[in-house]
């Protein structure tokens, strides 16, 4: 999302929204109940992203010129890697 945000302010656009296809999502077995545990969480309210609002060449950006705020977030689920 970083870079569709970062793209718009330097063309002079607010982002509205991003559409985008998955084409291969899958789940392994393995991971079922991981996937369970993480559907059953309530989500927390969406992070706000701020771009350096100075920085108008897509080039130009460097990591310290973006930032998440207000991401809170759930303990990690760990899983096997499935092979």
């Amino acid at each position: 999302m970083a870079s569709f945000s970062m793209v718009a302010q330097c063309v002079g656009y607010k982002p509205h929204r991003l559409i985008f296809a998955i084409g291969d999502a899958h789940l392994y077995r393995n991971h079922e109940a991981q996937a369970r545990l993480q559907l059953s969480r309530t989500p927390y309210p969406f992070p706000r992203l701020e771009l350096n609002p100075y920085k108008r060449e897509i080039d130009a950006f460097l990591p310290e010129d973006v930032k998440l705020v207000g991401y809170p977030h759930h303990p990690a689920i760990p899983a096997p890697i499935a092979v």
